[in-house]
């Protein structure tokens, strides 16, 4: 997810970029010349239309940077407006976890007794994750691609088809089910590992999650193997990434919504003066948005040398 909404970002402001620069291109080599002005069908007063050779470059540059902004905030900037509800929905999902009902009497009675336990020191999760909780999960006897074959996707709509034995998706339910007694925090953060987003994903490769896997692990004592610190620096990384890659989208939609707005007003109605005194300017019944239809311009007046 994070990858997409770095893609976004970066196509949202090369269009912006563009846009910018051709928006306030300075009216130069104009000339003075005499204003042929034509009435709109919303009957404008002659007071309404641009007369100076100036204001009607400006308003036929504000028509087509509008294009641009319009395609750059609905077109482009759709696929980033996808990504919000998703990323919230995962949160609002994780931060369940802590009194959700998957937690088991027996989780609870657990997670209550931390004297002995490391807090591993992974944020952005409703509750501390500690070692203990993920070993347990990380040790489990089933490889990833046992557990998705044991445990498939209901729906299954990710599946590589370049490989000649079909390969299937690791699921967040079934990573769930196969491990019954784990902290449901700790169990999220580990699958969260697997992959690169701000709120986790719902199913990665099992070939990627052996190899992290691999990499959290290491010898211990006995049979069982103890975490490493890359799960933290890779969950805590991660969603720092995600987190900043997310704020800068929401920041590049806004300035794009705002731009596209802009460039509306002063390419359709740019004798409109609602925006001259926020807010109270748009509440005023002479120059608000109440009157904004009697300064719609709908064709640029021409200029006749």
């Amino acid at each position: 997810m994070v990858s997409r909404i770095v893609a976004v970002c970066l196509m949202a402001a090369l269009a912006m970029a563009f846009d910018h620069a051709l928006a306030f291109v300075p009216s130069s080599n104009i000339g003075s010349g005499k204003i042929q002005t034509t009435q709109s069908p919303s009957k404008l007063n002659a007071a309404m239309v641009p007369t100076s050779p100036e204001a009607i470059q400006e308003m036929a540059n504000a028509r087509f940077a509008f294009g641009l902004c319009f395609y750059g905030a609905a077109g482009i900037g759709s696929i980033g407006r996808e990504l919000i509800p998703v990323v919230f929905g995962r949160y609002k999902s994780t931060s369940s976890l802590e009194s959700g009902e998957t937690a088991s009497k027996t989780t609870k009675a657990t997670t209550t007794t931390r004297d002995n336990d490391e807090d591993l020191g992974i944020w952005g999760y409703p509750e501390k994750i500690y070692r203990k909780d993920v070993e347990a999960i990380l040790n489990n006897p089933l490889t990833p691609l046992q557990i998705a074959k044991k445990f498939p996707i209901a729906e299954e709509r990710y599946q590589y088809t370049h490989m000649k034995d079909a390969v299937p998706f690791l699921g967040y339910e079934g990573f769930v089910k196969a491990n019954p007694k784990a902290n449901p925090v700790a169990l999220r953060a580990v699958f969260d590992g697997f992959s690169n987003s701000i709120g986790g994903s719902d199913a990665v490769s099992p070939v990627t999650a052996q190899r992290q896997l691999d990499l959290y692990l290491q010898p211990g004592q006995g049979r069982s193997k103890t975490v490493t610190d890359q799960l933290a620096k890779k969950l805590n990384g991660g969603k720092a990434l995600g987190i900043a890659a997310f704020v800068f989208l929401l920041v590049l939609l806004g300035v794009g919504d705002g731009l596209a707005i802009f460039h509306l007003w002063k390419g359709w109605f740019p004798e409109w003066q609602g925006f001259s005194n926020m807010p109270d300017s748009l509440f005023d019944g002479d120059i608000g948005v109440t009157v904004l239809p009697n300064f719609f311009v709908a064709d640029v007046p021409k200029i006749v040398n």
